[in-house]
C-alpha cells in the first residue's frame, strides 16, 4: 500500500497510522510503532524504524499485523481442564490461574490464556466487557498464580468494577523473599506512591496512592521468608515494587530483583474478598511451596 505524497517527511509510524485510519481501521500510533519494531509491518519489503521519515514512493505491507480491535480471543478448553474453578454462580466465575499463563491475550489468536479458559467455561464472558478484556475483572502477571475473577454479564462486571474503584475489594498475596530478619521480623505497612505509566513500575511521590500491609508468616533456615501482603488498591506490580523498595525483592522477579534459575515468580494471589459477602481463596500450588523447602 503506497503512502501518499502528503505523507512525505512524516514519521513512518504516524504516516501509516493516518493511512490506515483513513481506511476505517481503528489503530493507534503506539500499536503501529510496535508492529514496525516487531517486523509485522514492513516498508518497501524491509524492516523499518518507526521514526524513519517517509520518502516519495514509499509503500508498506501489513505482514502479520492485525489491528487490536480485530483480534480474536481463542477459547482454551485444554487449559480449563487443568485450571481449578474456585467459585461460580450466575454472575461470576473465579479461576485459579497457574504461573506462566497470561490473563488476557497479548497477541491475536494467542493460545491458552486464562480469559480463553473462562470463555470455554461460559461463552458469555467473551462479551461481558470490552474487546480483549472480556469479563476479566483484574489481571495477574504472567508469573503470578492465584485468584482471578470474571464477570458473566455487563451488570456483574459493573458491580465489581465499581467496588474496585472505591477500594472495597481486598486482595491478599503470599510472597517468598530472601531476608535476614532485619526487615520482616514484624508486621509493617509500606506506603509508596507508584508511577504505573511505564512498562517498569517505579516509586514516585507524584504517582498513584499505593498502600500494602505486610505480615511475615514463616522464616526458614535457608534465609527465605514467607510474607503475606494485603492491599485494597491493586496497582500494577504493587506488591513486587513495594517489596523491592524494602530491599527484599520477590524470588524469581527478574524485573525488580534477580531471576531464580528454572523457577517461577514466588508470588501467589491467595484470596480475593468482595464487599458482597464473598471471599474466594486459592490453595498454594506445589511449585510455590518448592521455594520453602
Amino acid at each position: 500500500m503506497k503512502l501518499r505524497p502528503e505523507h512525505t517527511g512524516l514519521r513512518m509510524d504516524r504516516a501509516i497510522t493516518e493511512c490506515l485510519s483513513e481506511l476505517g481501521q481503528k489503530v493507534s500510533v503506539s500499536e503501529i510503532r510496535k508492529a514496525l519494531k516487531d517486523g509485522r509491518i514492513k516498508v518497501n519489503g524491509r524492516l523499518c524504524a518507526p521514526g524513519a521519515r517517509v520518502q516519495v514512493e514509499d509503500a508498506f505491507h501489513l505482514d502479520d499485523f492485525v489491528p487490536k480491535n480485530e483480534w480474536v480471543v481463542k477459547p482454551a478448553p485444554q487449559l480449563l481442564s487443568r485450571t481449578p474453578i474456585l467459585y461460580e454462580d450466575e454472575e461470576w466465575l473465579a479461576l485459579d490461574k497457574p504461573s506462566g499463563v497470561h490473563t488476557v491475550p497479548l497477541r491475536n489468536l494467542e493460545e491458552d490464556t486464562l480469559l480463553g479458559a473462562a470463555i470455554a467455561q461460559d461463552i458469555r464472558i467473551a462479551n461481558s466487557g470490552p474487546g480483549l478484556e472480556g469479563g476479566a475483572l483484574h489481571r495477574l502477571d504472567f508469573g503470578t498464580s492465584g485468584v482471578v475473577l470474571f464477570a458473566k454479564d455487563p451488570a456483574g462486571r459493573a458491580k465489581v468494577r465499581k467496588a474496585f474503584e472505591k477500594h472495597e475489594i481486598i486482595k491478599s498475596y503470599l510472597a517468598v523473599v530472601c531476608d535476614d530478619l532485619s526487615v520482616w521480623n514484624s508486621e509493617r505497612t509500606v506506603e509508596l506512591a507508584l508511577d504505573t505509566s511505564k512498562k517498569r513500575v517505579r516509586t514516585d511521590p507524584g504517582g498513584l496512592v499505593s498502600i500494602t500491609h505486610f505480615s511475615p508468616l514463616e522464616h526458614h533456615e535457608s534465609g527465605r521468608t514467607l510474607v503475606k501482603a494485603t492491599t485494597n488498591y491493586g496497582r500494577r506490580h504493587q506488591v513486587r515494587v513495594h517489596l523491592a523498595a524494602s530491599g527484599t525483592p520477590i524470588l524469581g522477579d527478574e524485573v525488580y530483583g534477580q531471576a531464580h534459575p528454572a523457577a517461577r515468580l514466588a508470588l501467589h494471589a491467595s484470596s480475593l474478598t468482595l464487599p458482597f459477602g464473598l471471599n474466594i481463596r486459592a490453595p498454594v500450588p506445589q511449585d510455590f511451596k518448592d521455594y520453602l523447602k
